[in-house]
């Protein structure tokens, strides 16, 4: 079985507009034909299920998915991502005991009348290893209404368990959603993944096509039918785009290597690294007086004490904090020495304006030759605080007219900061508080990691002591998608304005620069937030630290 970087039959010569342009177009052809579903109750409409995706391939309503996710019979609500709903039947599935597993294809039929945006469909007996596909479907990790797109590439034709596999990466809430070829024609449909991102299980169409007249009818087969379809042959053979690597374009960013440098400190006495990005400013003195200076964004939560570049032959930079974005979890740091980097502060104001369409194909450098590519996966999303809300591990309330803690948690942040039932709380991150309100309304403020200068009255004695939130506590998982290499970000979410992509970014690659084609300076990645999405900050918000530290300077 052959993966993503098995192209050596790939052309030299590859036309990236053209690469751009056939993306854009087949989005413009699939987007609003891609659906979010889950089961309902027929009377009440309340939700029973969790979601899935589909895709329409009929103007009356016809939709595919997955068996897995599907039962003949029940009634399942749709959503477009023009924000436009109905109600579908399920119809025919096809999952044969034991395992129920293949061939997991399914059907569906929109209840209302209609002309509905559809798909054309392709054949997936014409493709071949290599050729590049997309997804657009609906991931439960980000609780969206419109569709994510990711890029990839088939890698199988035919794997073990007869699925068609490819690079596009899934995850729960994918399932039943659409795979399709640079013309945006169905090529299959998702249904499973393995730990390895890159590993991705697809129904191909052709089962679709063989068994389409079954699956209309209201049951449930485990055994493959006999009725079956002819198949035919794709008679447009000759629309198949050339096979694209977009790998190919990293000498686009040869010169924007320096840029990307790898940063060591210590926090609570513990070594971390992550990468940072090098971008060159020119920073007035109190004269007046002009000056370039290299200074580097990084991801602050991953920033400790004592900061540094590491070269090369265990040579260091000592890098001094001059600004944290607590919002956007950026750092800027100072370099005691100027470094070479490719990247101007005008870049970033001019980029600033740069379109950014979903379906852009994106380069990250995550090290010297080591270039991830990746797909610009929607519009700019907010990330509510959920996994980097403050756990203080104390129970705070007022009593007998005072702020006190009531019970401390064994081994909590207010346990190993020092604080004792009884205490009595007089200020909360430097803030008075006379009671639960304005407490709570502090509280609000912080983020795991933080540290919390809390002052207490303890037997008529006054003191302060140093709270660290601790992150919430998440029970650990089995399932595939949550085994991925490097796993996810600590600090991942308490976002806003921030965009995802498709690139396999590890939580100690983030801080590092991510471009477009161009070369133009998209932003950095802030956070691996699931198994197939990376968030990236985008260049107005750094350009906004580094202005920041500029009018702060005296």
């Amino acid at each position: 079985m052959l993966g993503i970087n098995s192209l050596s039959a790939q052309p030299a010569n590859i036309n990236k507009q053209q690469i751009q342009s056939d993306i854009y177009l087949a989005i413009a052809k699939a987007y609003q034909a891609s659906v979010l579903m889950w089961e309902i109750d027929a009377e009440t409409e309340n939700r029973l299920s969790a979601q899935f995706s589909g895709v329409v391939i009929s103007a009356d309503g016809e939709i595919f998915s997955a068996a897995h996710v599907v039962h003949p019979g029940k009634t399942y609500k749709v959503m477009f991502a023009n924000g436009r709903e109905c109600n579908a039947k399920g119809l025919g599935r096809i999952s044969i005991p034991p395992d129920f597993m293949q061939p997991d294809a399914a059907m569906l039929k929109i209840i209302q009348k209609g002309n509905w945006p559809f798909v054309e469909l392709g054949w997936s007996s014409s493709l071949k290893i290599n050729q590049p596909c997309l997804s657009i479907a609906y991931p439960e990790s980000l609780a969206q209404r419109k569709p994510t797109i990711r890029f990839g590439y088939i890698s199988s034709l035919k794997n073990e368990f007869g699925f068609l596999q490819s690079t596009c990466i899934m995850e729960p809430g994918d399932s039943g959603g659409p795979l399709f070829d640079m013309h945006g024609r169905l090529i299959g449909i998702h249904s499973g993944i393995r730990i390895p991102e890159e590993v991705n299980y697809e129904i191909p169409i052709d089962t679709y096509r063989r068994y389409r007249t079954a699956l209309t009818i209201q049951k449930d087969y485990t055994v493959l039918p006999s009725d079956t379809d002819r198949i035919f042959s794709d008679i447009q053979l000759q629309r198949q785009a050339t096979n694209y690597d977009p790998i190919r374009f990293k000498n686009i960013l040869r010169k924007f290597e320096p840029a990307c440098v790898r940063i060591s400190s210590t926090i609570n006495g513990a070594a971390q690294e992550i990468l940072g990005t090098v971008i060159a400013v020119n920073i007035a003195d109190k004269k007046n007086i002009s000056s370039f200076k290299s200074l580097v964004v990084s991801k602050s939560s991953v920033i400790g004490e004592q900061p540094m570049i590491l070269l090369a032959n265990h040579k260091v930079i000592a890098l001094k904090v001059l600004l944290r974005d607590k919002a956007n979890d950026l750092v800027l740091l100072s370099p005691v020495v100027n470094l070479k980097t490719p990247i101007q502060i005008h870049d970033l104001q001019q980029n600033q304006v740069a379109t950014n369409q979903p379906g852009k194909l994106l380069l990250s450098i995550t090290g010297a030759g080591n270039i991830k590519q990746g797909i610009l996966g929607s519009e700019a999303l907010d990330f509510p605080k959920v996994s980097s809300y403050g756990r203080i591990g104390a129970y705070i309330d007022t009593a007998n007219g005072q702020l006190e803690v009531l019970s401390v948690q064994p081994g909590g942040a207010a346990d190993i900061g020092g604080l004792k039932k009884g205490d009595r709380i007089q200020t909360f991150d430097q803030q008075i508080v006379h009671n639960k309100r304005d407490y709570v309304k502090a509280f609000e403020k912080t983020m795991a990691g933080d540290t919390i200068i809390t002052g207490i009255s303890r037997n008529g004695q006054v003191s302060t002591k140093k709270v660290i939130l601790l992150y919430p506590a998440i029970q650990p998982s089995n399932h595939p998608v949550e085994q991925f290499k490097g796993g996810k970000s600590l600090r991942r979410d308490g976002f806003t304005g921030v965009y995802i992509q498709d690139a396999v970014i590890s939580a100690s690659e983030c801080g590092s620069p991510v471009f477009d084609l161009s070369g133009n300076l998209v932003g950095v990645n802030i956070a691996r937030f699931s198994r197939a999405n990376t968030l990236i900050m985008p260049v107005n918000k750094i350009y906004g630290l580094i202005n920041s530290y500029s009018l702060q300077v005296p």
